[in-house]
């Protein structure tokens, strides 16, 4: 919470929040060297490339309802994806012919997956509540989806393996905090965080399972990615992205490496995709730095404020 009223009606607040949202969009490659996608300052977050590299999935944050786009990387053209509802965490089949997202509200609410170029209406996957269930990786069969499930409130946020059209089974789940689910490229194992140390680091387990499970990170991590040709992951720290070595047969992970940091305040998490050749990362890059000196605004007797501008009885 970016504020507080105090008995007497004083009102501090931290303005600097107010502008979290506002980024733009970046390409910046392994070397942190940037350059502008689109340099105007919009509400645009979870960037997802298409398979192919040429279509850019993005979520435009706002209130009541969030919406979903498709920009044409060659053409810079914006579209509208025909979704119903409060969209959140958007996401491409693996081959690129469906978006998956899921939708919250009185118009639509559960995981939903519909056509690109809207010519089919959007069909419900998984029924949920409030964003309970957040689809978030595809497995290359084209079916089988990576969730992440707040639906049991003992054991708090779940990894969750659904079939579309099928049951949906557990893949994760104890009394830690499981998210952020990626499928391999060769669908052998997940990449995923947990706060089971007691801070968040990202893992990768063997798939389907039983298997061996791997710690990642080494000193935090979160949002974990795969190289298209699952050789290496990406995670975030705060505002810097790393690189790890990894094989999937037998499973096996390398040294972190910092790739770049991009000192936002907002960190890169939900913020970021890679390229098909993992040469560089698609960055909903936030307009505030994190090195921005911060500071708060008083407002004195802001409940006579309050009262002086709310409509009130009139006389007579």
């Amino acid at each position: 919470m970016g504020f507080d009223v105090a008995n007497d009606g004083t009102l501090v607040y931290d303005p600097s929040e107010l502008s979290d949202a506002e980024t733009i969009l970046v390409w910046i490659d392994r070397n942190g060297v940037r350059t502008d996608l689109d340099p105007t300052t919009g509400t645009w977050t979870q960037p997802r490339l298409s398979p192919d590299g040429k279509r850019l999935l993005l979520r435009k944050v706002a209130s009541p309802a969030c919406s979903l786009w498709i920009r044409d990387l060659e053409r810079g053209v914006l579209t509208r994806v025909d979704a119903e509802g409060d969209c959140h965490n958007p996401l491409w089949s693996f081959d690129g012919t469906r978006i998956l997202y899921d939708s919250a509200g009185e118009a639509a609410q559960g995981v939903f997956q519909c056509t690109p170029d809207g010519s089919s209406p959007p069909e419900l996957v998984a029924a949920s509540r409030e964003h309970h269930l957040v689809a978030l990786s595809m497995a290359p069969d084209g079916k089988t989806l990576a969730l992440t499930s707040a639906e049991d409130a003992s054991t708090g946020l779940d990894i969750d393996i659904l079939e579309i059209g099928g049951a949906r089974r557990a893949f994760v789940r104890s009394r830690f905090a499981e998210q952020d689910p990626r499928f391999a490229p060769d669908g052998n194992a997940v990449a995923y965080g947990s706060d089971e140390t007691g801070s968040d680091e990202v893992y990768v387990r063997a798939y389907p399972g039983p298997g061996e499970v791997l710690r990642v990170s080494t000193a935090g991590g979160a949002d974990p990615r795969w190289s298209r040709d699952g050789r290496e992951l990406y995670f975030t720290r705060g505002s810097r992205l790393f690189a790890v070595p990894v094989s999937t047969g037998p499973l096996r992970v390398g040294r972190p490496e910092l790739l770049f940091d991009t000192g936002a305040s907002s960190g890169l998490q939900a913020a970021y995709d890679v390229s098909p050749d993992g040469q560089r990362f698609v960055v909903a890059l936030s307009t505030r730095k994190a090195d921005q000196l911060s500071f708060v605004r008083v407002v004195v007797n802001w409940f006579e404020e309050l009262r002086r501008l709310s409509p009130g009885p009139r006389d007579g």
